[in-house]
């Protein structure tokens, strides 16, 4: 090969070294300047052997064989000259202008304190096989400082802290993964913490969201008085649905509280659309808003209960109100209603009407044709109907049969009572025609009541039998003939003693009972008037009086009888 090589120690880096001697020996140190102050001969010779020793590559000054030069070392300008080591296989060349190539069959090292690689325009790195980049110290920084940093793999990229540390991704203007193409992209950790100061929006074809196996939670900070929203929705209309699901098996299996606020469900629920809560088919509640109001409707249905309270509302503290527009019912569909009260107390159960004049309380029973259709039951006290109202009659009827009144006890009458063979009973006048009283006064009545033919136990039925049987066999007459002057308002007894029994004539006369309307009193064949004075005083406005009522009774005139005048007293009263 052609020779056109040269050798300058100066330009052989770190070359130059300084001795004191004629020798050349390992020791010797690495000039510091290229620049040497000597003053003799010996200091340059021993410059010159220093460099020598680093050049020819001898292990020792003492061996015969000097290092060797390759004539490559520096070569012409082009070709395939090399600077090569070893063997063939291990060099340096340039095999196109501009290029530097180090090729080696085996492994290039490069061990320096630092290794810096500037290259004005791009570089590349390749291996043939898995490849690595590491530090065994301090980090490992990846800066590309004008564009897009680039990880490419071809079957995937492995971003691993496989110590102690994390794996930190931070962009100034933010951060993108998988926008290059639809791909799917898997986050595998113990702890996922994703924080954010601004918004976080996850967007997908479908969102699925999995806690596993330990509790999870969605939270809103409101942060104090600023509203701040926890928003889940379907937006898009179309056939779509938000499912809320749980398959716990505790009493709280799902919960939705609101601590502080109020709580909406349906607040926009559209006309024509349900709310339903409750199993289909079993217990359900539906609310079902619509645009005309005759369809509108709240419902609460029990499908399949059979219980008495299949359907139960309760109120623990306080009251229950059903309440509906005016002119509108509560209406009932059961097989039966039965309103019971488990309090003991008074008016526990109360019909109560208390808005105008107008209003009635009817109890109706249209198709049943028992005899006990309507029936009003007390089993351990008594039934009250009155009225309060000033002439205000309480009135029971059958248009089309008979009023039965039955007493076990017997039936008690108070007040103005009357019967009526047609339907004018009362007005606010007072007895109608086609009526009979009963009894025009309280004190009518209990004079009929102390007649000694009657006790406290005496029915009415009984005290018209009473006085049937009286008048078919009482009344009485009695006779007296005066055997000596008897002087005005004197008492004569009517008496065994005074009274002639003789003909048939009683021989004494019970006046417990007798009265003008049932007496009559003759004086010689002369029918007399009766008095109106009381008994026991002198007799006025008539010609006699009778006594206090008596088991005897007296009798006195407001004349003197004479001898020989005959007193004949007639009475149809019970003795």
């Amino acid at each position: 090969m052609a020779s056109f090589s040269q050798l300058r120690l100066q330009q052989i880096t770190g070359s130059f070294g300084t001795t004191s001697a004629l020798q050349i020996n390992d020791g010797l140190a690495a000039a510091t300047t290229s620049s040497l102050a000597l003053t003799d001969l010996n200091g340059i010779l021993g410059n010159l052997a220093s460099a020598v020793k680093r050049v020819h590559g001898a292990p020792s000054s003492t061996e015969a064989t000097a290092g060797r030069f390759y004539q490559d070392l520096m070569v012409g300008f082009g070709g395939v000259e090399k600077v090569q080591f070893r063997d063939s296989a291990i060099f340096l060349n340039s095999s196109v202008d501009g290029q530097l190539d180090i090729d080696a069959d085996g492994e290039v090292e490069i061990s320096t304190a630092k290794f810096d690689v500037d290259a004005s325009s791009d570089f590349d790195i390749q291996g043939g096989a898995a490849s690595k980049v590491s530090t065994t110290a301090g980090n490992l920084s990846v800066d590309a400082a004008a564009a897009n940093l680039i990880l490419d793999g071809h079957t995937g990229v492995d971003i691993d802290a496989s110590n102690s540390g994390k794996v930190s991704i931070d962009g100034a203007g933010g951060i993108d993964i998988g926008v290059a193409a639809d791909v799917a992209i898997d986050i595998d950790a113990d702890t996922l913490d994703i924080d954010a100061s601004g918004a976080v929006t996850l967007d997908g074809a479908g969102v699925a969201i999995a806690g596993g196996a330990n509790a999870s939670s969605f939270n809103v900070n409101d942060g104090g008085a600023d509203a701040k929203d926890l928003t889940v929705s379907v937006t898009g209309g179309g056939d779509s649905s938000l499912f809320l699901t749980s398959a716990g098996t505790g009493t709280d299996a799902i919960d939705i509280d609101a601590t502080a606020g109020d709580m909406l469900v349906g607040k926009s629920l559209a006309d024509g659309k349900t709310l339903k809560i409750g199993k289909n088919g079993a217990v359900e509640m539906t609310l079902a808003p619509h645009g005309t109001p005759a369809n509108e409707k709240f419902s609460v249905v029990n499908t399949a209960g059979t219980d008495n309270g299949a359907v139960f509302l309760h109120a623990v503290a306080g009251g229950l109100v059903l309440s509906g527009a005016n002119g509108k019912k509560v209406l009932s569909k059961a097989g039966a209603i039965e309103l019971s009260s488990t309090g003991n107390n008074a008016s526990a159960i109360k019909l109560h009407t208390n808005t105008g004049t107008s209003e009635t309380i009817f109890i109706h029973n249209q198709l049943g044709d028992d005899s006990k259709a309507v029936e009003i039951l007390a089993e351990a006290g008594g039934i009250d109907m009155f009225t309060q109202a000033a002439g205000k009659s309480v009135l029971v009827r059958s248009e089309q049969g008979g009023v039965q009144l039955s007493g076990s006890l017997g039936i008690g009458l108070s007040g103005s009572v009357a019967f009526s063979a047609d339907d004018n009973m009362r007005a606010n006048a007072g007895l109608q025609t086609g009526t009979m009283a009963f009894a025009n006064n309280p004190g009518e009545f209990a004079t009929f009541r102390a007649k000694d033919l009657f006790t406290r136990e005496t029915s009415v039925i009984g005290a018209l039998n009473a006085l049937a049987a009286s008048t078919e066999g009482g009344g009485a007459v009695g006779r007296k003939v005066v055997t000596a002057s008897i002087a005005a308002n004197s008492d004569l007894t009517l008496n065994n003693a005074t009274l002639d029994d003789a003909g048939g004539f009683a021989d004494s006369i019970n006046t417990s009972n007798v009265l003008p309307v049932n007496t009559d009193v003759f004086v010689n064949g002369q029918l007399l008037l009766s008095g109106t004075s009381a008994p026991g005083a002198s007799v006025t406005g008539g010609d006699y009086t009778l006594g206090s009522p008596a088991a005897t009774g007296t009798i006195r005139f407001a004349f003197t009888l004479e001898q020989d005048d005959v007193v004949i007293v007639k009475t149809s009263a019970a003795q």
